[in-house]
Formats: C-alpha cells, sequence, structure tokens
C-alpha cells in the first residue's frame, strides 16, 4: 500500500508524462533542481507546500486530485489547497502566524487595535503584525520558571545595537537579502552574515521567500517573544503606561 509521499510521487511521475515533460524540464517550470523532481517521484520526499499551487495549475489538476484525496477528503483537501495558495501570496511566515493567531478567536472575528486580554487564565495580546498566547493556567509558572542564564543570553543579544538594527530593517512580510540588510544596518557583508546566522539560530529570523516570491530574510516567530521584550523595556521602571493600546477581555473590552 502506497504510503502519502509515494501517492503523491506516483502522480506527479504520471502527469508530467501524460505532459510530455522529463524531470529536467518540469523542474526548470517550477525553478527547483531535477534532483529534487526526481525524489519526488521516487517517494523519497514531497514537494513544498508553496508549489502544490503551481504543479496543479502546470498539469492542469486541482490540488486535490494531485495529492490524491477520497470523495470523502474533499473539504479537507480544499483547505489545504486554500492554505497554499494563501501563503504563497501572503508568504510562509506571515501565514504561519495568522492561522496559529486565529485558532485562539473564532473565524471571522476582528479585534480593532491592540489588546491584552487575560481572562479564563489565559495570556493572549493581538497587534497590528501578529499575535501572541500563552494558553492555559500555568502559563505563569512557564514565564517565571525560565533559567536565569537563558533569560541572561536573551536580553544580552536583544541589548547589542547592531541586533537591533538588523530586527529593525526586516520584517514579516518583505524577504531582505544580505547585501540590503548590510546597508541599511551599516554593516559589512561579513558582519551581517554572521549576525544573520546568530539571529537564525535563535528562531528571530529566517530565510524564506516572501509573498512576490523574493528569496531573502524573514521575521521568523520568535520576533513576537523579542518585541514584547523590547516593547516591555519602554515602560518597565519608567512608571508609564502603554500607549494607544485597548486592554480589554474576552466578554468586555473596555479603554
Amino acid at each position: 500500500m502506497e504510503n502519502p509521499t509515494q501517492n503523491i510521487g506516483r502522480i506527479i511521475a504520471e502527469q508530467r508524462r501524460a505532459a510530455g515533460w522529463t524531470q529536467t524540464q518540469l523542474a526548470e517550470k517550477l525553478g527547483i533542481s531535477g534532483q529534487a523532481v526526481s525524489k519526488w517521484e521516487n517517494g523519497e520526499s514531497m514537494p513544498d507546500i508553496l508549489l502544490l499551487p503551481q504543479l496543479g495549475q502546470l498539469f492542469g489538476i486541482s490540488v486535490d486530485v494531485l495529492l490524491g484525496g477520497e470523495e470523502s477528503a474533499r473539504d479537507e483537501q480544499r483547505l489545504i489547497h486554500d492554505y497554499c495558495t494563501y501563503a504563497a501570496k501572503k508568504g510562509r511566515s506571515a501565514a504561519v502566524l495568522e492561522i496559529l493567531s486565529r485558532m485562539f478567536y473564532p473565524v471571522g472575528k476582528k479585534i480593532g487595535g491592540r489588546g491584552v486580554d487575560q481572562a479564563a487564565g489565559h495570556l493572549r495580546i493581538s497587534c497590528p503584525d501578529w499575535g501572541f498566547a500563552a494558553a492555559g493556567s500555568e502559563w505563569r509558572k512557564t514565564v517565571y520558571g525560565q533559567e536565569p542564564a537563558q533569560v541572561a543570553a536573551v536580553l544580552t543579544l536583544l541589548a547589542e545595537p547592531n541586533v537591533q538594527a538588523v530586527l529593525r530593517c526586516t520584517s514579516l512580510n518583505c524577504a531582505q537579502t544580505v547585501p540590503e540588510i548590510a546597508e541599511a544596518a551599516a554593516l559589512s557583508t561579513t558582519e551581517a552574515q554572521l549576525l544573520l546566522l546568530r539571529l537564525m539560530e535563535q528562531n528571530l529570523l529566517c530565510y524564506d521567500a516572501d509573498g512576490s516570491g523574493k528569496q531573502g530574510y524573514l521575521h521568523s516567530a520568535g520576533i513576537v517573544g523579542a518585541e514584547l521584550i523590547y516593547l516591555g523595556c519602554s515602560f518597565v521602571g519608567s512608571g508609564k503606561e502603554f500607549d494607544n493600546w485597548i486592554w480589554y477581555t474576552t466578554n468586555d473590552p473596555h479603554d
């Protein structure tokens, strides 16, 4: 019996042969290597989800058919297709964060402005570009149970001027190349490359394609925590309040 990887590999091979293309020709149309196509068709790996809509379009079939879904699984496959299309347009990192944020609120519910929700033992924070949630009643123990050395390492990294400069000139939606980052942050190419590697190791940046297809460095999931730290530093010990924030509960938003 075929596993999912072998199943999609067989379908790709059948569709490619029906179109009269070699593995190399299909690879060129997708902007990848012929070896990658070979691995798909041999059941050794699966295509990146962002390539599925493009594959379907080239073969003239839906992603449902490409994935070989049964009729009973059509709704699920349709959701996968919609996500793939959305991720290809929005960018993978942005799409993942958007979907994770929506998991904590009813679909379609839109919270205006910014807000913090600590109802029912949860901590949820909504900002224009991202959402953050610490679910469950034990989140305080997790927050205050971090090893001092780990806390110090993260804070020391975020305090470096060059780190702040790189994070400031990168974003969730627009990929930046090494030369672009080096110029914007006033760093040499070597300095930028070494710093980008450190930030990727800490899950603050990733190398991926944005919604336009441009390859480069984007904010990763960890950026949410970093921005919360920077935001906290603006008022911790200063006696200031968050400016222009709406504090709310899930039942009764208020100023």
